[in-house]
């Protein structure tokens, strides 16, 4: 029996067997080379391997962990672009004409001296973080594999240290506890260990050559103590401070989900058009991941944070549940992946804050709500409203500073996002939630009788309901059947071709051009609203959005007829355009005209006109863009008609009503 003391960074107690992870023994040769590029080349094709290495490790630590721990991969990402870092090892290669391998490990060994050398606590802990790089690039250059530490059973990990490459490849639910030799409280196995609720000993004075895999051990975290083959006396001992741990645990768990079950109750009670909400977010207890996040199906909790919440502050829980509640309902995790990340968290945190606060229960009323309310209502005045799209928008425009986006977000963060991104294997999928979005839309409109503050909450409604358009979608509706010269590989005859080649060496037989039959876009009319209410850099958007579906292939004919009016009170102008060098022209030298009253309906005549006078052979469509202020035809055309709006235009005022026969869409800003 041995026993070694050292620090504890989370108490706890386990008994289990030992597996011992020894450092490589292997040492890196220097050898001559001539071709210093060439050596070079391979340091920066190792590093790009190690980027996308890093980022692969990345995304399975913000699964496990968390953002906010997985971010050490970024700062490695960082460190394998540290100019410093690279000149060192670029200057070794060049100078004592050395091999890469030998270049970096050395470079490593050195940077990563000068880190443990340091005053500061946190750069001492980086000494580690620099030696792993530079092992990843020597591995990458030396061929060798990553060692697989995710098939281990469940043991207590001995080493003289473990690299953050080692501790995020570990399966989490097997690790029992951590001792190490080295290592401090800021070293990313204490920050694991902490974040992962396991005990942990680090600086612990014991001979690894005489730690063997297999064998039995006690971690105790609250002594900070570790035996090795303990008798059996002290292991029964252990196992029953196992049994009381274990038990305690089990009571977290229940009081964890009472406290959730209230806050459940609470908002049925209160807002009885949340039950569906409600029902379509399973609440899963999920020990050791240190927050509380959403996936779009169930609400995943660690016991310990739910009750030290409720400790703290007992309506956070209800606060922190509508919150949760509201990014589904208004569909922000739906969007990740499709926006900024950063400004698209705090946006959708807002937007989610602002419903909650404007919604005035008792339950959910928490201390830091009067700042909430006082940045709220500066930022609605500053961006026009507090929906997450319309926040998002105006960030996009008005960026803050990495201080002031800090501090923005440490206030209105209540939930953990980075496991938003939607997968496929989701019981509740994003148009489940779309379509408890418009039954609570529905249901609001009884609630509303009796309460007058939601409305963050319709105006979010509206925003997660409302119809999302593909404009190449639209523009296939003009679609006609024609013929374009094509090998049709359907009808092409190969006989003849091979014939040739076999006959006459390098000449094919082959048939007449053949042709083949497709369903494109070739007659279709676009209308700007250039009327005083449509502002100029909108139509340009609006103008280039098409274009850049016009010169995709798949979608329209080579040869083309689309006739650009522009058009207020009257038909101002009528540009036509047969191909690609036209709609050039006209982005370059076009100018609006216009700029007096609307009235839709002079642009129908002037195209009724072009039609019977036979300008158009099948004219399919009409797109109009325009803010919806205007005189409607009273008649129906004989070809389609869409009405374009974009989405800035209809939140700032009743949206118009078009003509039953014609379409309307509404085109998002950011995708125009």
């Amino acid at each position: 029996m041995q026993s070694f003391f050292g620090k504890s960074v989370y108490k706890g107690i386990v008994v289990g067997p030992v597996v011992v992870l020894g450092k490589s023994d292997s040492q890196v040769r220097r050898k001559k080379i001539e071709d210093t590029d060439l050596e070079i080349k391979r340091v920066e094709q190792a590093g790009e391997q190690a980027r996308e290495q890093l980022q692969k490790l990345y995304d399975k630590a913000v699964k496990e962990v968390g953002e906010a721990s997985a971010a050490i991969f970024e700062v490695h990402q960082m460190m394998l672009e540290d100019e410093d870092y690279l000149d060192a090892i670029h200057n070794m290669i060049q100078t004592e004409k050395v091999n890469a391998e030998y270049a970096v490990a050395v470079t490593g060994d050195n940077f990563s001296e000068m880190f443990a050398s340091m005053d500061d606590d946190y750069m001492k802990a980086r000494a580690a973080d620099v030696k792993d790089i530079s092992d990843r690039l020597v591995r990458n250059l030396s061929g060798d594999k990553e060692v697989d530490l995710g098939n281990m059973e469940p043991a207590i990990i001995v080493a003289e240290d473990l690299s953050p490459s080692e501790t995020v490849q570990m399966d989490k639910e097997k690790i029992l506890a951590f001792v190490t030799v080295h290592g401090s409280t800021n070293s990313h196995t204490a920050i694991l260990a902490r974040m992962m609720n396991i005990p942990a000993l680090i600086g612990v004075s014991m001979n690894l050559d005489e730690i063997h895999t297999g064998m039995q051990a006690i971690v105790d975290g609250f002594h900070g103590e570790v035996v090795f083959e303990p008798s059996e006396e002290l292991c029964d001992t252990a196992l029953q401070k196992v049994a009381e741990e274990k038990e305690k645990q089990e009571n977290l768990e229940r009081l964890a989900a009472q406290v959730l079950t209230l806050a459940r109750d609470s908002i049925v009670v209160n807002m009885r058009f949340m039950d569906v909400a409600l029902a379509g977010l399973t609440p899963v207890s999920k020990q050791r991941i240190g927050c509380v996040y959403c996936d779009g199906a169930h609400l995943y909790y660690d016991p310990v944070v739910i009750l030290k919440k409720y400790q703290e502050e007992p309506q956070s829980i209800v606060h922190m549940y509508l919150h949760i509640l509201f990014h589904c309902i208004f569909y922000h995790g739906f969007q990740y992946g499709k926006t900024e990340k950063a400004y698209w968290d705090l946006s959708a945190d807002l937007a989610a804050e602002a419903t909650v606060l404007e919604m005035g229960l008792h339950a959910s009323a928490m201390k830091a709500d009067r700042e909430r309310r006082e940045k709220l209502r500066i930022l609605k005045k500053n961006a026009g409203g507090l929906t997450a799209e319309r926040l998002y928008r105006y960030f996009r425009a008005n960026p803050l500073s990495e201080e002031g986006l800090k501090e923005w977000s440490v206030l209105f963060r209540i939930d953990e996002h980075s496991y938003w991104a939607p997968k496929e294997e989701l019981t509740v999928t994003g148009e489940q939630w779309k379509r408890i979005s418009e039954r609570i839309k529905t249901d609001l409109k009884s609630f509303s009788k009796d309460k007058s503050n939601s409305e963050s909450l319709k105006k979010n409604l509206e925003e997660a309901t409302k119809e999302k358009y593909d404009y190449g979608a639209i523009l296939r509706r003009f679609q006609v059947m024609g013929e374009e010269p094509c090998l049709n590989e359907e009808e092409f005859d190969y006989i003849y071709y091979t014939y040739g080649l076999a006959r006459y060496g390098n000449m094919p037989l082959i048939e007449p051009l053949e042709y083949k039959e497709l369903k494109k876009v070739r007659e279709f009319v676009i209308v700007l609203d250039t009327s005083a209410s449509c502002k100029g850099e909108t139509v340009q958007a609006f103008l280039r959005k098409t274009y850049s579906i016009l010169k995709e292939e798949e979608n329209f004919f080579h040869k083309i007829n689309v006739h650009i009016l522009q058009c207020d009170n009257e038909v101002r102008s009528d540009t036509k355009i047969t191909c690609d060098a036209d709609f050039e022209e006209f982005l370059k030298h076009g100018r609006l005209k216009g700029f007096g009253g609307t009235d839709f309906r002079p642009a129908f005549s002037y195209v009724d006109k072009m039609v019977q006078e036979g300008e158009f052979e099948n004219l399919k469509g009409l797109i109009y863009f325009t803010d919806g202020l205007g005189i409607y035809p009273g008649r129906m055309p004989e070809y389609h008609t869409i009405f374009a709006f974009l989405e800035n235009d209809l939140e700032e005022q009743t949206q118009p009503q078009v003509p039953p026969w014609a379409i309307k869409v509404v085109l998002e800003t950011e995708k125009l």
